[in-house]
């Protein structure tokens, strides 16, 4: 049964934000074993899916889905940050040597969402005026200047490699599911303090088979995922207004719809 027309008068054009938390909502009411609500599309046809959406389309036949006849499954995730390391109009950050291109940069570009084709345009507008600027640099400076000092030689020790790959993803996986539980669409004050502490505990293990294991891109990635994770938890704590993609139940105050829809 189609729900988005009671949430919104936009049904499934209403903006990502909208349209996640109703999901989320939708979900909630269901039983406790149901993790995901179903997008029918099997109104586009064959070569619809095929031109315009062959990553999606291949991805359900990957699974046993066909999209041209069964509902797929759907469920909100991640797959963008509104915002990231502030960088000026060249994709410099404060950093001197530094500088940070889309996703991972705030340009200013979006706002309280992200808007359809932005990273697009950041990838096409900030990759060419820092490559500029970044060519500029270099044509001014020596090349070939040595390091003012040595680096330390690397300490690891070993290990079971394979031991090691499983314990990483299974706090990968807790990092995850804690994510998913206190940091998502739906936040709050309580929750938040909870993934503060436990990214805490998350931090210090990373942290440690960083200094002491054989590096590898398993545990930089883990490192890195940690380390972003108690970045997003510390700066939800400090928005006082919900806005966009962002919503803490426990905040009074909201942003005018004009004000996030501009």
């Amino acid at each position: 049964v189609a729900f988005m027309e009671t949430y919104d008068t936009r049904k499934d054009l209403a903006p990502r934000d909208v349209v996640a938390r109703a999901i989320e909502l939708e979900i909630k009411k269901q039983s406790p074993t149901q993790k995901y609500v179903y997008l029918n599309a099997t109104h586009l046809g064959k070569k619809a899916f095929e031109t315009e959406f062959p990553n999606i389309y291949q991805a359900c036949k990957s699974v046993g889905i066909d999209p041209l006849r069964d509902h797929i499954p759907v469920v909100p995730a991640a797959h963008y940050f509104c915002g990231g390391i502030d960088v000026n109009a060249h994709s410099q950050t404060s950093l001197k040597g530094l500088y940070a291109i889309g996703e991972c940069s705030h340009t200013g570009l979006h706002g309280a969402n992200r808007l359809a084709s932005n990273s697009l345009l950041e990838a096409l507008v900030f990759a060419h005026r820092a490559a500029v600027k970044v060519a500029a640099q270099l044509a001014s400076e020596s090349a070939d200047r040595p390091f003012l000092e040595a680096l330390p030689p690397w300490q690891h020790a070993l290990g079971d490699l394979d031991k090691s790959r499983k314990a990483i993803r299974a706090v990968k996986k807790e990092l995850q599911q804690l994510m998913s539980a206190k940091a998502a669409i739906f936040k709050t004050n309580l929750g938040l303090q909870e993934a503060e502490f436990s990214l805490r505990e998350l931090y210090e293990i990373s942290q440690h088979w960083y200094q002491n294991k054989k590096l590898s891109l398993e545990i930089c990635e883990l490192r890195n995922l940690v380390n972003v994770a108690y970045l997003i938890v510390k700066q939800s704590q400090t928005i006082e207004e919900n806005r966009g993609g962002f919503y803490n139940k426990d905040l009074q105050k909201t942003m005018p719809k004009n004000a996030q829809e501009a």
